[in-house]
């Protein structure tokens, strides 16, 4: 795959919750009852020599209770680095995710759910870091929490 470089440099931003929802939808869907672990790592050339590098981990359990109900739980990771001809990494990104849901079989709706989503980006000195919190139950919301920061 040849990307221009500022291509590169907007997928190692943005194509890391690509990559992470790719890993846990995919746990998930080759999953029925039982615990599926996907372990992935990548590299891509991009124009003038640079290279785009990730690392993939995600864990997943799905557990299907006698009443139909089903419990979801989910964990990852994605590291993505940018790498330039050098071998030197230019830009790099973190994402974690954490979740948990209990779908009701009858009425096929969210009963409980909790996320925990945290991204973390390094470009040209700078460190951008992002977290979002949020539980569900019932269907009200019953915190979120965002917050974001560069230095």
């Amino acid at each position: 795959m040849k990307l221009s470089l500022s291509s590169a440099r907007k997928s190692l931003v943005l194509g890391l919750m690509g990559l992470v929802a790719l890993g846990l939808t995919a746990a998930m869907a080759a999953s029925s009852d039982g615990a599926i672990v996907i372990n992935d790592h990548q590299c891509f050339d991009a124009s003038g020599g640079y290279t785009i590098c990730y690392d993939l981990h995600v864990e997943g359990n799905q557990t299907t209770a006698a009443s139909g109900n089903v419990s979801l739980e989910q964990n990852g990771f994605v590291n993505q680095s940018l790498i330039d001809p050098s071998g030197n990494t230019v830009a790099s990104a973190t994402q974690d995710v954490h979740y948990h849901t209990l779908w009701m079989a009858k009425t096929a709706t969210l009963q409980e759910g909790g996320a925990h989503y945290s991204f973390s980006s390094t470009s040209g000195g700078t460190t951008c870091t992002s977290s979002f919190d949020i539980h569900i139950a019932n269907g009200s919301v019953q915190y979120d929490n965002f917050s974001s920061a560069c230095s």
